[in-house]
Parts: structure tokens; sequence; C-alpha cells
């Protein structure tokens, strides 16, 4: 065959390059995806080997001359291949069906600069190629406000803004820019040769702050459980997002909030801290009572005092006819205090004399001793006093004795008296009792004493 010869070439499906007939067979012996769907898998045209052109090469039928085959690969693949100048098709790709000799291999791609090597085809070997293709001088210069933030190119972290990528790609690339509290800025961009692309990237605030004071201060702050410092506090940047926010001091309860942060926003919190609190339940004997807590009435017995804060308290049950009961009691956060009150009955004191003395006392119709006595009374209200002595009235008095006080009643007893008829001949003469005259004769006379007159 003539070295002028034209050469047969073919379509691989959706493929913009032609290729050989040598491209096609070496594609369907390394069962190239897409020989399946081609027109030219089924053919029956046994198609003789066609030498590459070459100057000094000249037409020789496959039954007279051995052939040998290349291996192309490149990275990234889809790479033109050029053998001695001609397009032959895309990488990846086998040559077969080349006559022994030295050939270049030359692979192009847009944005990559070329590769090109010789090889030495040998007789029924194959010789394997693969280009590693570097991209043109191309830079991109990425820019940030505010600075310091991550800069990915296609997924792959390059540096920190500012930067500057030398020997970028060719092409479109997507860059993609991150920093902590903002939002993830991204555009896609096209590299051309030997060009500089730059960009700023103007990120957008993705956090808030949280102002924070406390009733007590100096409380420790908890955001979603982890400890992030002190009352009063200025937290910043806070990341756009929802949070519990707590407040927590020895001796208080938690104090707690959920807190909606949103980008350039301030949320302004006082929390005001509750004292953590004991109770107290209070029982009486007798039951009813009335209870006091620090001087306050809380209610009568039984009794549940909650809330009551931590510390010494004052508790003091009344009630009619006993004594006031007081007692110190401490008390405790988070605890309850069983108190029960006992009360004593309250007395009133009377102290009874008499003249004469030694004279029988009745209190209530109740004799309880002589005079001089002292009463002792548990009831409040009034009660008869009777005072008795032979040869006297019996004294009586109605005394009203009240709990806590004293009294003293002094009974002067009265003889008891009797009467005389006394008649005298003459008559008309005047009586004298115990040396008081009392009248004349004849007539009755009351006497008081209980010896005989002296008439």
């Amino acid at each position: 065959m003539d070295s002028k010869t034209t050469k047969p070439y073919r379509h691989c499906p959706d493929e913009e390059y032609k290729i050989s007939i040598f491209i096609c067979r070496g594609r369907q012996k390394a069962h190239y995806p897409k020989c399946p769907e081609c027109e030219f898998r089924t053919t029956t045209e046994e198609i003789s080997p066609i030498p590459v052109e070459k100057e000094t090469i000249t037409s020789t039928s496959p039954s007279q001359t051995k052939t040998g085959s290349i291996m192309v690969k490149s990275e990234p693949p889809s790479a033109v291949i050029f053998l001695d100048d001609d397009n032959i098709g895309v990488t990846p790709a086998i040559i077969t069906q080349i006559l022994p000799g030295k050939y270049k291999i030359k692979i192009k791609m847009e944005g990559y600069n070329s590769w090109s090597q010789s090889v030495n085809v040998k007789a029924n070997k194959e010789t394997s190629l693969t280009a590693v293709l570097h991209g043109k001088d191309c830079s991109v210069a990425i820019e940030s406000n505010p600075t310091k933030a991550e800069i990915f190119i296609d997924g792959n972290r390059v540096g920190v803004a500012p930067v500057t990528i030398d020997n970028a790609k060719a092409g479109k690339h997507l860059v993609e820019v991150k920093l902590d509290g903002y939002e993830v800025w991204s555009k896609e961009i096209n590299v051309e040769t030997e060009q500089k692309t730059s960009l700023i990237a103007e990120l957008t605030a993705n956090y808030g702050t949280i102002s924070l004071s406390s009733e007590p201060t100096n409380a420790k702050i908890f955001i979603d459980g982890i400890e992030v410092g002190t009352t009063p506090a200025n937290l910043s940047p806070v990341p756009h997002g929802t949070y519990l926010v707590e407040v927590m001091i020895d001796g208080y309860g938690v104090w707690g909030e959920s807190v909606t942060v949103e980008p350039g926003k301030e949320n302004v919190l006082t929390a005001i801290l509750q004292v953590k609190t004991g109770s107290a339940s209070i029982k009486s004997r007798p039951k009813n009572a009335k209870l006091y807590l620090d001087g306050k009435y809380a209610g009568t017995t039984p009794e549940s005092i909650l809330s009551i804060n931590p510390g010494t308290h004052e508790i003091k049950i009344e009630m009619d006819n006993y004594d006031v009961w007081t007692e110190t009691v401490n008390i405790e956060a988070g605890k309850e205090n069983i108190i029960t009150a006992v009360l004593q009955r309250s007395t009133g004191t009377l102290m009874v004399e008499s003249e004469p003395e030694n004279a029988v006392i009745f209190v209530d119709g109740k004799e309880i001793g002589h005079t001089p006595e002292i009463i002792m009374s548990s009831a409040k209200g009034t009660h008869a006093i009777e005072v008795r002595m032979d040869g006297y009235d019996i004294w009586k008095k109605n005394v009203d004795i009240e709990p806590g006080t004293e009294k003293s009643i002094t009974a002067t007893l009265q003889l008891k008296t009797g009467s005389l008829n006394i008649n005298s001949k003459p008559s008309d003469a005047t009586i004298i009792v115990d040396g008081k005259e009392v009248g004349t004769n004849p007539g009755n006379h009351n006497c008081t004493s209980t010896r005989q007159p002296s008439c």
C-alpha cells in the first residue's frame, strides 16, 4: 500500500474526535465501554493492517509483516492522541497493528501543557505509555472579608485567605470559602490559560451574641450543658441556632431559658436566681393551735410550710389556756424539718388569806387547803371561792383567774349571831352585853358572842 493512501477513520458514539481503525480495534480488544453500542462492532469487514504513515515505511501486507501495539493513557483522561502528528483519538486507547519502528506520541488537552514521548514499537509486543499532564501557567488569587478564612477548590483545601494558587488548572472550578461563625461562600469560576483570576469573598456572619447578667452575680453559665463563663458575660460569636442557656450558683435554683441566636443580633438576658428553699411540717398536741414563722402568722396546726429560705428561723405556737411554745430551727435547702409541739396548759395563781387564819378553802366546791394558801389553776375562767371556819359565817366570792396572772384575796370572816330574850323586874332596865349597851328590857337582842352575856 502506498504511504499516501488515505486511512479509514471511524467515530466512537458521542465522541467528537475521529479515530483510526487501529484505535477502533484496540478499543474493542480493551473492552472499551462504548464498543457494545458501536455500529462497527459487528462488522465482518476484514481490514488489512494499515501501517502508520512514515516517510521511511512502505506498505507491507499483514501476512508478510508482524506488527506491535501501543497502550496510551493520560492523567487526566480524554486527552487527544497524536501519532507522528496524526490525530488518532483520545485516551485511553490501544493503537494496534503498528509496524515496528520508532514513533512520536504526543498528548494534548486544553488547559494543559502538551506531553510527548518517542516510542520504539516492536513486533508482537505492546508498549504502554501514561502521560501525566500539567496545567498551563494559570493563577487564582482569593481574598476574604474577614480574612483568615479557609479556601477550598473543588473540595480540596488550598490555604488561608488571602492566598494565590499558582499553576492552577485551566477550566471551571468550584471555590468555597469557610470561616467559623460565617456562612459558607461559594462560586464557580472559569480559569483561563495563562491568565490570573482574582476574587474577593465577602462573608456573611452566621453568628449572634448573648449578653447575660444575673442576680446574684458571679454565677456559672452553661450553654447546652457546657460551662462557658460566669456572669456578667458577653458571649460572642455564637453560631446561629437554638441553645439552652443555664445559670447556676450554690444555694440557688438553676435558671434556664431556650434562646434562639440569629446572625448579627444580640440576645440580652437577665437571670433572677431563686434561693433554694427548705420546708417544715409542723404538728401540735393538741392540734388547731395558731402557728407563727418568724413572727408572721402561718396558719393552724397541723401545717406544712414550703419555700422557707435556708437559715435559722423561729417557730411559735399559741393556743388558749396553754403556754406559748417556741423553738428555733435550722432550715436546710432541699430538706424538710418535721416538728411536733407538745403544748403545756398554762396556769394562774390565787393567794387566799383569811382573818382569822386556818380557815378551810373550797374552790368550785372542792376543799383544797387552809388559809393562807396559794391556789394554782390551769383553767381560765370564773371560779367560786369559799372560806369556812366553825363559828363563822361562810365567806364566798367569785374570782376570775387568767393564765399567767396572780391574784390575792383576803376573807374577813364574820362570827355567827344568836338572840337573847331578856326580861327584868322592874322593867325598863338597861341591858349591857359584853360591856356594850344594847337596849332596855323587856326585849329581844342579837348577840354575836358565844359566851354568856353579862347582863
